[in-house]
């Protein structure tokens, strides 16, 4: 075969080869085309509020605050569009603003039901006098509630319940040890800790509370030498404490009652001031002040 032969059958089989893809593309074009209109078709349908209607609502929980039905309310109030066009962000979002809703989460579940589950708040203290502390350490503002069991308060700014929170539930195991119990922390604006602690052997009505002055610096050891003090010389005595101030680096004040037996508690009660010098953690130092108006004054006379 010559040249001109093989050339002429190179060109017919190009031609063919060319036909071939043109078919091709024009039939990914029509499929295309078609899957286009097929798409927008369902995305209309999609859209239309009067298409995949929502007509089942679940709301899940544990629920000893909130009423299930408040919270189908709300989200009734917030749900607008159908099953593909519903704002889940939004729903959530005002669920969550709930009194007492922590947590929430909004979920669709094919083929026409929301799903809502929620968390409630877990008071764990309360925040000055008109807040709680839930257990993550945030402030949520429930009027209502009352705990029914004994719960420790925190006196401080809002941003520092969380910090408050942690070292509360530190020191109320520590304190435990020596048969105390935390019922109070208090941390100034200044940066001051202060503690109401009670007394956990009292069988009285009314337990025996007294307050613990911390400060804003040395905190650890001012609590461990307050912690030896106490076992060694208030935990198994008549002699409660009313106020102790372990603010100062050479010794604590303290304020005591003692109660005469016999006697009633309002008449028969002995109140005293003592300094307590650090000096000998084993023995201390005890001098009596109930009859001296100014520790600062006592301090200054016997440091010479």
């Amino acid at each position: 075969m010559n040249k001109r032969a093989l050339a002429q059958q190179d060109q017919a089989a190009q031609t063919l080869r060319t036909r071939k893809m043109s078919r091709i593309l024009m039939l990914m074009v029509a499929i295309l085309l078609s899957a286009s209109a097929i798409g927008l078709l369902l995305a209309d349908q999609m859209l239309r509020p009067d298409s995949f209607v929502i007509d089942q609502l679940k709301i899940k929980g544990r629920f000893a605050h909130l009423k299930p039905q408040d919270v189908d309310k709300t989200v009734m109030r917030y749900r607008t569009g159908n099953f593909f066009s519903v704002n889940l962000e939004e729903i959530q979002k005002h669920v969550e603003l709930m009194r007492w809703v922590d947590k929430a989460e909004v979920r669709r579940e094919w083929p026409n039901t929301l799903t809502v589950s929620v968390v409630e708040h877990k008071p764990v203290m309360q925040m000055n006098d008109n807040a709680w502390v839930n257990i993550r350490g945030q402030v949520v503002d429930l009027p209502e509630y009352s705990s029914q069991k004994p719960v420790i308060k925190l006196n401080g700014e809002a941003d520092q319940a969380k910090g408050m929170m942690v070292k509360a539930l530190q020191w109320s195991k520590r304190f435990e040890e020596h048969s105390l119990s935390v019922t109070e922390v208090s941390l100034s604006k200044s940066g001051a800790w202060s503690l109401r602690v009670r007394y956990l052997d009292d069988i009285d009505a009314k337990p025996d509370e007294f307050t613990l002055l911390l400060g804003d610096d040395a905190i650890e050891q001012r609590l461990t030498r307050f912690e030896q003090l106490f076992d060694r010389r208030f935990r198994f005595s008549q002699e409660r404490l009313i106020r102790a101030d372990a603010r100062y680096p050479d010794g604590i004040a303290v304020k005591t009652r003692t109660v005469v037996d016999g006697v009633s508690e309002t008449t028969g009660s002995i109140e005293k001031t003592h300094w307590i010098e650090w000096a000998d953690v084993n023995s201390p130092r005890s001098f009596d002040l109930s009859n001296i108006n100014s520790i600062a004054r006592f301090r200054a006379a016997t440091s010479t």
